[in-house]
């Protein structure tokens, strides 16, 4: 019996995990701005959030250097975490080299109001990034977005899973997810920009 109650434990956990995703993502669109307001002809800075800088932004941040083709949009990565210059975790670099996106030359830096006010657009992993944002940045949160916002209902839930800790596998399943979320962030500015 106890053994039966072991194996329902990951279950649990998951259907939590989906239910709680849900839930951020209707929340996050009742308070969201519209895709469609975004001046997309016209962004000079992308800066992509997560809570530390050393696992989901600073992907998102090379991968889309990688791809974009228009060379006047600054791409940068920023966290929340107090201490900076943190090299990502060897499973992030391992992960991004085999989707031959090297982390290897990034650390870790703190958003700040300085990067902010440069910022065209912020765009974070999951929903505790937006809320976390706001509540630092109560004046600036026309530019706040969700990565997976520009493709949803692809994704029914908005939230991008942090991998930090967990093994190489959860990193590339989580940087997968990010390189289809900018593609479409990157059509989206061509497609502006025509």
């Amino acid at each position: 019996m106890l053994s039966k109650l072991k194996s329902i434990i990951p279950y649990k956990k998951r259907i939590k995990s989906y239910i709680l995703g849900f839930i951020d993502t209707i929340v996050y669109f009742v308070n969201s701005n519209r895709i469609h307001s975004i001046d997309f002809e016209h962004l000079q800075t992308v800066n992509f959030i997560c809570y530390g800088n050393i696992c989901r932004s600073p992907f998102a941040e090379n991968f889309m250097k990688k791809k974009l083709k228009e060379n006047n949009i600054d791409v940068v990565s920023t966290g929340f975490f107090n201490q900076t210059d943190r090299l990502p975790p060897a499973e992030a670099i391992e992960a991004a080299n085999l989707l031959k996106t090297p982390l290897v030359q990034h650390r870790s830096n703190k958003i700040s109001d300085s990067i902010v006010e440069k910022s065209s657009i912020i765009i974070g992993m999951d929903y505790s990034n937006v809320k976390q944002f706001k509540k630092l940045f109560p004046g600036c949160q026309k530019n706040i977005y969700l990565l997976k916002h520009f493709v949803w209902p692809r994704y029914l839930i908005t939230n991008i899973k942090d991998p930090y800790s967990k093994p190489t596998k959860d990193f590339i399943k989580c940087y997968k997810e990010i390189s289809f979320c900018v593609e479409n962030l990157i059509q989206r500015i061509e497609k502006a920009n025509t």
